[in-house]
């Protein structure tokens, strides 16, 4: 963001007066201050906060109202975030459906919903949060299709499904599978296969 810079002129003075026309005190004026330069100073900060937080454009990317490809509700999510933010080595995963994305610059949140152990659970992240390591979609419809932009009614307890744990067990299944398959390939090329 650019300023812009202030003139320096020299301030008039206006001195007020009592009705017997004596002065009572005077008060140096100053010229009005220039506008500035972008019309919308708040959504230029908006996007410079955003470039900031997200400098891949990634997070942006995912929810924007824009793109074909965003992310609606309904979808299940699993996002990986960090417990402690100064040391970045204990990490949370937490999968749910999206229930709701609130969109509001720089404060843009979505909110997950999950059954643990038989109990209802929602988590609300900040979408531009540096405590967020990851954030997967697993699914990305899992009935034909949400018909609302927020999904409260999946509190209901007929709307309880295991679905969501379903997806992140064959995610993890595919991940270690993975991780199997790069190391066979490791020991091959040591063995000269």
């Amino acid at each position: 963001m650019t300023t812009g810079t202030i003139p320096k002129t020299q301030p008039t003075t206006y001195t007020r007066r009592d009705k017997f026309n004596k002065p009572l005190s005077t008060i140096k004026v100053f010229e009005p201050l220039p506008a500035p330069p972008n019309k919308d100073v708040l959504q230029a900060t908006h996007k410079a906060t955003i470039d900031i937080l997200d400098p891949t454009g990634e997070r942006r990317k995912m929810f924007d109202r824009n793109n074909r490809d965003r992310i609606r509700p309904g979808a299940v999510l699993m996002v990986e975030s960090y417990n402690q933010l100064p040391n970045k080595r204990n990490t949370s995963t937490f999968a749910g459906q999206l229930m709701a994305i609130c969109r509001k610059g720089p404060d843009t949140s979505f909110r997950l919903r999950n059954h643990v152990l038989r109990t209802g659970v929602e988590i609300r992240y900040s979408l531009y949060s540096p405590a967020i390591k990851e954030i997967r979609v697993l699914a990305h419809r899992t009935h034909k299709k949400a018909r609302r932009a927020k999904l409260f009614y999946l509190r209901q307890p007929r709307y309880a499904t295991k679905l969501v744990d379903k997806l992140v067990k064959q995610d993890r299944e595919a991940k270690e599978q993975a991780i199997l398959t790069e190391k066979r390939k490791a020991a091959m090329a040591r063995h000269g296969h």
